[in-house]
């Protein structure tokens, strides 16, 4: 992939926000997918293609409430350990041990001499995200709002079987 992970799922979900302005559905309000349009459902499965193990946990943070906006672009979400996750969306950084995980590049020794600062942060082509970042992510553009009257995780369940 030339583009880098970040790029993808922000021009993802921009096209989501396209989708939900033209057609005049609201599906962010509910939580319903299936008032989203064909091309918006595509958008979707594309990123669930792109994030396969975060969308969906992503979409149950949501579903549980279990993220609030303190600022723009700034979120805290629970964590499973009754602690909470610093999130910020612009920064692209969230505080919890997946996400400083993935941020970690894997060089191996011998090319070590060869990275350079801009194979690091949010701008790499492996760009880190974790479940928090991209449920703040789907807040921050305005595409998931709580309260949620059904389930998201089921309906992208329901959508992608």
């Amino acid at each position: 992939m030339s583009a880098c992970v970040r790029e993808s799922i922000d021009a993802l979900l921009e096209g989501l926000k396209q989708c939900n302005d033209e057609e005049g559905a609201d599906w962010r309000v509910n939580g319903a997918l299936e008032s989203l349009s064909d091309a918006g459902r595509e958008l979707l499965v594309q990123l669930h293609y792109l994030l396969p193990t975060t969308i969906i946990p992503a979409l149950d943070i949501l579903d549980r409430g279990a993220i609030q906006r303190k600022a723009t672009h700034l979120y805290f979400a629970s964590g499973s350990s009754n602690g909470f996750y610093e999130v910020r969306t612009r920064a692209w950084n969230c505080t919890c041990a997946a996400f400083a995980y993935a941020a970690y590049v894997r060089v191996p020794i011998e090319e070590k001499a060869h990275v350079s600062a801009d194979n690091w942060g949010g701008l790499s082509k492996n760009s880190p995200v974790c479940k928090h970042l991209v449920a703040a992510a789907l807040v921050d553009r305005n595409l998931y709002q709580m309260p949620v009257q059904e389930s998201a995780l089921e309906s992208l369940v329901a959508l992608c079987m």
